[in-house]
């Protein structure tokens, strides 16, 4: 692109102020300063293309000639335009920026929101089998399409520009960048946005006034907490893989030296039995007690340091429950480990035909216990409705809790799931502003 002088003067035909251009011999109008009339300057034949309406004065945040770098290239603010849609409900500004050896760019704000926008010459555009937009190795997805008017200009532009100038518009988006399509007539120009911070706009031009407050989520803004979903989903997937690795492997060495099963005949004694002469003597039998409610399994060894000890409950019963209180004792310290269990099972007929629920047996692991001398005692406590029951205690050592796998692949699952959270709500905050959102429920 070939630049003219970069300053041109002539007289305003409207008013008979002095204009100046900045790009001459590629502006085609500018706004006089004055009465801000637009005037057609792509030759000396100055025409008024439309006059100012004094309630639609707009003052820019950037003023024209306000100049600021951007990927290394020194711009000028050249023009200013407001639209709008169709309805007027939704106005955003645009800036134009010019340089003689790079052309022209764009500035855009909407909402707080701001673009760097870059006009495509060479395009090469094919919508898939699901209607995005293939560019560049980035699939694009409609965002919004409707109209677009000129509600005021102040600057100069490379096209005929006039207020109240009505566009066709549609915007794909694929965050952090963004495709516009701009129709007039027959002419079809597309431009690629990518989102900008406000605080690098205001630092790179130098804007002292208090930036405008960012509304909503833009369409093409990018979701910080997509970025740590794209980082951490495959390091989490790695983790999960080595963790159950390393739990089936623990499995595999750790040696089973301990399997003993203990059973008794629990006995609810009728009120005022009694039951024979024991190492206190003889008692009398309340309404309460029992036989073999409290039993004590012969001392056991355990071989490996830290171990996992389950202790299961196994109770002969049907529509009652039955509870024990462990005490698992090591000899040598007198030290012990409380532990306890319940078993219930109900079952039954209605309307519905046979039902059931709970189970006879029940186990729970204590986790790392050192090595040594050890017994367990239990302590059983049941439905007051059974009277007989047979009931056993089993005991296991070389276990390694499960419960340990699960709440490592919760932790490590848990910045990756909260991160996913986070990026769908965003997602389906930014796609609320659109009547294309994949999140719809196809109601209205």
């Amino acid at each position: 692109m070939a630049a003219g002088k970069l300053l041109s003067n002539f007289q305003c035909p409207n008013c008979g102020s002095a204009v100046s251009l900045r790009a001459t011999g590629i502006s085609l109008s500018v706004s006089c300063k004055n009465c801000r009339s637009i005037i057609g300057v792509e030759n000396e034949n100055y025409k008024i293309l439309s006059q100012f309406e004094a309630s639609k004065t707009v003052t820019p945040l950037i003023p024209i000639g306000t100049r600021g770098e951007i990927e290394s290239i020194l711009f000028e603010v050249i023009g200013f335009l407001e639209r709008t849609d169709h309805l007027g409900y939704h106005p955003w500004r645009e800036y134009l920026l010019f340089n003689p050896y790079h052309g022209f760019r764009w500035l855009v704000e909407a909402k707080g929101h701001w673009s760097y926008v870059t006009m495509i010459k060479k395009t090469v555009f094919q919508k898939n089998s699901s209607g995005e937009i293939d560019y560049q190795g980035r699939s694009y997805s409609l965002f919004d399409e409707g109209s677009a008017k000129v509600r005021y200009v102040w600057g100069e532009f490379y096209w005929r520009i006039k207020r109240n100038q009505e566009l066709v518009t549609k915007d794909y988006v694929s965050p952090p960048y963004m495709l516009s399509l701009e129709q007039e007539n027959s002419e079809i120009v597309w431009s690629q946005a990518i989102y900008q911070k406000a605080e690098f706009i205001q630092k790179t031009f130098n804007i002292q006034q208090v930036m405008p407050y960012s509304i909503g989520i833009a369409p093409h803004q990018p979701c910080f907490w997509g970025t740590v979903w794209d980082e951490v989903k495959w390091v989490s997937l790695c983790f999960l893989i080595v963790l159950t690795l390393i739990h089936c492997f623990l499995n595999s060495l750790n040696t089973q030296s301990l399997s003993h099963t203990q059973s008794a005949t629990y006995i609810a004694l009728p009120k005022g039995a009694v039951p024979s002469k024991g190492a206190f003597g003889i008692q009398p039998i309340r309404e309460k007690d029992v036989l073999n409610s409290e039993i004590e399994t012969p001392t056991f060894e355990l071989k490996n340091n830290f171990t996992g000890l389950e202790v299961g409950l196994w109770a002969d019963i049907s529509n009652a429950w039955v509870a024990s209180t462990f005490e698992l004792v090591n000899c040598d310290t007198d030290e012990t480990i409380p532990l306890e269990s319940e078993v219930a099972n109900y079952n039954g007929y209605d309307s519905d035909g046979y039902w059931s629920e709970g189970s006879n047996r029940v186990s729970n692991t204590i986790s790392s216990v050192p090595k040594g001398r050890y017994f367990l005692r239990a302590d059983i406590d049941a439905d007051p409705a059974l009277k007989k029951f047979d009931y056993q205690i089993m005991i296991k050592d070389g276990i390694i809790p499960l419960f340990n796998l699960i709440l490592a692949l919760f932790l490590v699952l848990c910045i990756p799931i909260f991160a996913y959270w986070r990026k769908w709500s965003f997602e389906v905050e930014r796609w609320s502003e659109s009547d294309y959102s994949p999140f719809s429920t196809g109601e209205d």
